[in-house]
């Protein structure tokens, strides 16, 4: 019971800070502050814990880079389309990405529940996408955008489950967040610059620390609920994130087609749930 409540408030954190990237003026820049607030934070952590596991050096650079590419893109497909779209759509298709990766490099075929969570998770995404934005082109860069950010999410998920096979979970986390800002930085130098950072940090620093507060501790989390259950239905439990931002989009942002995303995202979920718990 202990272990689904954290998971609960790991997703609500999760899909929260989402929002507030989503509700800022210049997403790029506010990205970069939440990360870089989020390594401020890590650092003593990482620190306390013994330094970053240097064994799996490879592994943690290649996953610190497409984590770089990820909030990049994460932040343009908010500019380009609504939050109860991008977010359920990026979230729920990295783990039918995932499953492929798995099966085609792995030989992990899908279990029977498997299968069936796969169909689920494949029937809200269509859903979610609606065939005819898509064609139409009212909806089509953001939804382009939001299945970059799922190919991202599915590859740095396959590194970092490489990676916690041979060192422990917890320094080679806190390594990620205490170095990503250093990948983020030239981006942010070059395209904006300090001034303009800065004023970033002046006109909303109590918003970006919530944010980066909320991403560090949704993390942190679900690290706690990973020791208390087992790992695929704990991170499955933690996508219902989706649904929570689907709500959110409706709810505080005023997106249409809110019910039918809602319906959608909740497909999503319930197809993720039953490919980590039994598929």
């Amino acid at each position: 019971m202990l272990s689904f409540l954290l998971l609960l408030l790991s997703a609500a954190f999760h899909a929260i800070w989402n929002l507030l990237l989503k509700r800022s003026q210049e997403k790029q820049i506010a990205s970069w502050w939440m990360v870089m607030l989020g390594g401020i934070l890590s650092f003593p952590l990482l620190i306390w814990q013994g330094g970053p596991p240097w064994g799996v050096t490879g592994l943690l650079l290649l996953s610190i880079l497409l984590e770089c590419f990820y909030f990049l893109l994460l932040s343009y497909a908010y500019t380009l389309s609504d939050f109860s779209l991008v977010y359920p759509l990026a979230r729920g298709a990295a783990p039918l990405l995932l499953t492929l990766w798995a099966w085609l490099g792995l030989g992990e075929r899908p279990t029977l529940w498997g299968w069936a969570g796969l169909i689920l998770l494949l029937s809200g995404l269509l859903l979610l996408s609606d065939v005819r934005h898509f064609a139409w082109g009212d909806q089509r860069r953001g939804i382009l955008a939001a299945l970059g950010v799922a190919l991202l999410i599915s590859l740095y998920t396959l590194v970092d489950g490489v990676a916690v096979r041979k060192v422990s979970p917890l320094p080679y986390a806190l390594s990620i967040f205490a170095f990503l800002p250093l990948s983020l930085a030239p981006f942010a130098w070059k395209w904006y610059g300090w001034e303009k950072l800065y004023q970033e940090w002046k006109a909303q620093p109590w918003q970006l620390l919530l944010s980066a507060l909320l991403g560090t501790f949704s993390y942190f989390l679900a690290l706690l609920a990973y020791r208390l259950a087992p790992l695929a239905y704990a991170g499955a439990v933690r996508e219902v994130s989706v649904v929570f931002a689907a709500w959110l989009g409706w709810k505080n942002l005023g997106e249409a087609q809110g019910k039918q995303r809602i319906l959608a995202a909740t497909l999503i979920f319930l197809g993720i749930f039953l490919i980590g718990a039994w598929g």
